[in-house]
Formats: C-alpha cells, sequence, structure tokens
C-alpha cells in the first residue's frame, strides 16, 4: 500500500479511526491538523492505517474467512470500497460493483478509483457500475461473491434475492457467496435499533431480512453448505450516517432526532454482524 499522505473522504473515515490508536501514548482525541502528514513523515502506511481502524478491521474480519489468495472476488454494492480493498490486501483479484446512484452518492467512482490508487489497488481492483440482480459479466467468473454491510441499500427484498440469482450464475463450482450485515434485532444494541427502524420508516434502507430468511434465499437457489454466524466485534464497521432531512414532516423529523439522540446517548458496542453464506 501506498505510504503518502494524499488523502479522499473515503480514507479520511479511516485515517479518522486509526491514528488516535496508533499514538505512541494510545490517546483517543481527533486527529489534528498536519497529523497524517506527520504519521507518513516518520514512516507510516495506509496499511497501517486501514488495519487500525474499526472499518478495515471489521473487513479483514471477513476477507480473512472467505477471501484466499489469488481468488478472483466480486464485491457487490462496493460503495466507498473497504471490502474490496481488504481482499486486494490478500492478493485476491477484486472487481468492484455498485449503482452509485443516488443516498448522496454523486462522484463516488471518482473518489472510489482516487482511493484505490493511493491504497496501491489499481492494478488489483476493477470497478464497474452496475446493479445487484444484472450483473454483466460471464457465468462462472468468480470464486467468491460477496455483498458486505449493502444490502440495507437495496430497493426491496426482490432485489436481495436477485443478488443471489445472479451470485449463483457468476461463481464458478465450488465458489461461495458471503453476505454481511448488522444485525439490528441484536439484544445488546437498543440504540442502534431505534436508528435503523427509523430509517427504515423514512424508506432510507431496506428492513433487513434476519438471518434465517437470507438463508431461506440462498436454498432456493440451490446453494449448499449454507450457514449463518453472528460475530460480536466492538467495532464501528460503519459509522457515517447521514443527517434528518429538514424537508420531512415535522413529527417524523422529531423522531428521527430522537433516535439519533438515544443512538449517541446510548453506551453500548454496535450491533454484532451476521454472516450468511453458501457454496455453490
Amino acid at each position: 500500500m501506498s505510504s503518502t499522505a494524499e488523502s479522499t473522504r473515503t480514507l479520511d473515515i479511516l485515517a479518522n479511526q486509526a491514528l488516535p490508536r496508533l499514538r505512541a501514548k494510545g490517546s483517543s482525541e481527533k486527529p489534528k491538523a498536519g497529523e497524517l502528514e506527520a504519521f507518513f513523515r516518520n514512516g507510516g502506511s495506509w496499511k497501517e492505517i486501514f488495519d487500525a481502524s474499526d472499518v478495515g478491521a471489521e473487513r479483514n474480519l471477513v476477507a480473512d474467512r472467505f477471501a484466499v489468495e489469488n481468488i478472483s472476488v466480486l464485491d457487490v454494492g462496493c460503495g466507498r470500497g473497504f471490502f474490496s480493498f481488504a481482499c486486494a490486501a490478500k492478493s485476491a483479484r477484486v472487481t468492484a460493483m455498485d449503482p452509485m446512484d443516488g443516498g448522496g452518492r454523486a462522484g463516488w467512482w471518482d473518489e472510489f478509483k482516487r482511493s484505490s490508487a493511493i491504497m496501491g489497488h489499481a492494478h488489483s481492483v476493477c470497478g464497474i457500475r452496475a446493479s445487484a440482480d444484472s450483473v454483466p459479466l460471464k457465468s462462472g467468473s468468480f470464486q467468491l461473491v460477496a455483498s458486505v454491510h449493502s444490502i440495507r441499500n437495496f430497493g426491496s427484498v426482490e432485489e436481495i434475492r436477485g443478488l443471489v440469482r445472479e451470485a449463483n450464475r457468476a461463481l464458478g463450482s465450488g465458489g461461495r457467496l458471503v453476505i454481511v450485515e448488522s444485525d439490528v434485532n441484536d439484544p445488546g444494541s437498543r440504540g442502534y435499533r431505534a436508528f435503523y427502524s427509523m430509517r427504515t420508516k423514512l424508506g432510507w434502507e431496506l428492513e433487513l431480512p434476519t438471518g434465517d430468511e437470507m438463508a431461506s434465499f440462498l436454498e432456493a437457489e440451490g446453494f449448499g453448505d449454507v450457514s449463518q454466524e453472528f460475530i460480536e466485534t466492538d467495532l464501528d464497521y460503519a459509522p457515517i450516517r447521514f443527517p434528518y432531512d429538514p424537508s420531512m414532516p415535522k413529527g417524523m423529523a422529531d423522531e428521527y432526532k430522537k433516535a439519533e439522540k438515544q443512538l449517541e446517548d446510548e453506551v453500548e458496542r454496535p450491533p454484532r454482524i451476521c454472516i450468511v453464506s453458501g457454496s455453490r
């Protein structure tokens, strides 16, 4: 990975989480002006920052389980590219796919390319613009298809079913589909549950299927060895929250702000993650 202080909004997310942990004294204060540049002057690298951040550590956890060296990976709903970067660091060949349509994502592809280049993955990560239920790639092209913290942004459960169907086609024999999401029913994360519930009411995120429901989607498409795993990470793996829209109805805006405040006030770990996977 690169050793340059050049950054993007995506990489700033990683640096803001990692730099306090990488300080000699382990201070938890937010990074100060010039701290990133000083980190690189002292021999630091983006790999260190990625690995020390909550976002990077959680994506590494998933990649370590499934993205073995030299396999071909399709990252469906890649977003900012965090899981793509985790796989690329393991010498996987990654195709990162996302429609990048809406949700304040104007310009994200350009940022994705810049971030990938700065991280040193320009030659191992290829980005394409497409939807999960219509993959414009050859059948049997991949050994791993993954959707990591992205199905919440799908338009419907049918689109999730479409992802599973297309993954079955895109995977070669013995390939694996992996879907990772927050377990919003986690009883240890009341504030997060309230926040996600409000975003669902607003239509900003899909009401997530349970692990059992997602497993049934895989089984219906003929996947074998279907499993569910719940992991408590204590990592802030999805820290970005869009603010409420002042144009929404007043009652709903008040409820949304209340949910945000509860999320800020609750002293709790983030929701555990649910990993559902199956083999072709």
